[in-house]
C-alpha cells in the first residue's frame, strides 16, 4: 500500500440491519464495531456468521420494544400463568447472538493495528510447520 492509499475499513453493513430514525440499530452499530471500524480483519464465512449475529440482535431489540407495553406473563393453555413468549423468543434471540459471537473467537480487546483470529492464526502456522 502506497502512503496516499488509505487502509480499506472492510464492508458495509448489509442490507436490512435495521436503523432508528437517524442513528444505527443494535445490528448495525455492532458491525461497525466490528467490521468497518477496521480492528479486525474476517474472512467471508467469519462475516456471515457476524451478519446472523446482527440479526439476532435486530430482532431481539424489536422483541423488546414489542414487549415494553405487554404484561410479563399471559395465560398459559390451561390458564397457568406463562411467560411472555416475546420474553421468551428475545432471550433465545440472545443468546443464539452470543453463541454466534463466539464462534468468531475475537480477542476480548485489540490494541494496534488489525486483528486477525489468534487461535486460527496459530493452528494454521502449526499446520504450516508440519506440511513444510
Amino acid at each position: 500500500m502506497s502512503d496516499t492509499e488509505t487502509p480499506q475499513k472492510g464492508p458495509q453493513p448489509p442490507a436490512g440491519l435495521a436503523k432508528d430514525g437517524r442513528k444505527d440499530g443494535p445490528g448495525r452499530a455492532l458491525w461497525k464495531q466490528i467490521v468497518t471500524s477496521g480492528k479486525y480483519v474476517l474472512r467471508p464465512d467469519e462475516l456471515r456468521i457476524l451478519e446472523d449475529a446482527c440479526r439476532m440482535y435486530d430482532r431481539a431489540d424489536d422483541l423488546e420494544k414489542q414487549a415494553r407495553d405487554r404484561p410479563s406473563t399471559v395465560r398459559g393453555s390451561t390458564g397457568q400463568p406463562v411467560i411472555n413468549p416475546l420474553l421468551a423468543e428475545e432471550r433465545q434471540c440472545r443468546i443464539a447472538a452470543a453463541q454466534l459471537l463466539k464462534q468468531l473467537k475475537l480477542p476480548d480487546d485489540a490494541v494496534g493495528g488489525p486483528e486477525v483470529n489468534q487461535q486460527r492464526e496459530a493452528g494454521k502456522a502449526r499446520w504450516d510447520q508440519r506440511a513444510g
